[in-house]
C-alpha cells in the first residue's frame, strides 16, 4: 500500500506542472499575423474589386455580386466580408462581378474554417 501512495505523490507535482504551464509565446507567429493584419488593412472602401483580389480570393458558399466572403490568399482561415457598389456589367459569372466594382464596406478580418462546396 505504501509504495502506491509514494508513486502517486511522486507524479502529482508533474501533473500540476503541466496543467499550470503558461502558453509558449511565439514571436515568429506574432510577426506573421501582424504582417497579415497590416496588409489586409490596406484594403479600404473606395477601392475596387480588382484591388481586393490582389490579396483575397472568393470563398465557396452562396455569394452575390453586391456582397461576398473572401479568404486571404496567404491563409484560408483569415476572412473578410465585403460589400460592393456595382459598376458596369458583370463579367463571367454574375457573383464575380466586375473588376471595377467599388468596395463600399469591408469587415475586420476574422478567423473561420473554410467552407467546402
Amino acid at each position: 500500500m505504501k509504495p502506491k501512495i509514494i508513486l502517486i505523490l511522486a507524479f502529482l507535482p508533474l501533473s500540476l506542472l503541466r496543467a499550470d504551464a503558461p502558453p509558449v509565446y511565439n514571436a515568429a507567429f506574432d510577426t506573421a499575423v501582424s504582417a497579415a493584419i497590416v496588409q489586409i488593412q490596406t484594403i479600404q472602401p473606395g477601392q475596387t474589386r480588382k484591388d481586393l483580389l490582389k490579396l483575397f480570393d472568393y470563398e465557396g458558399g452562396l455569394q452575390s455580386r453586391e456582397a461576398n466572403h473572401f479568404i486571404y490568399r496567404k491563409s484560408n482561415l483569415i476572412k473578410v466580408d465585403v460589400k460592393f457598389k456595382a459598376v458596369g456589367p458583370a463579367t463571367r459569372i454574375e457573383f464575380e462581378g466586375n473588376p471595377n466594382d467599388v468596395i463600399t464596406s469591408i469587415s475586420k478580418p476574422y478567423l473561420e474554417f473554410s467552407f467546402i462546396d
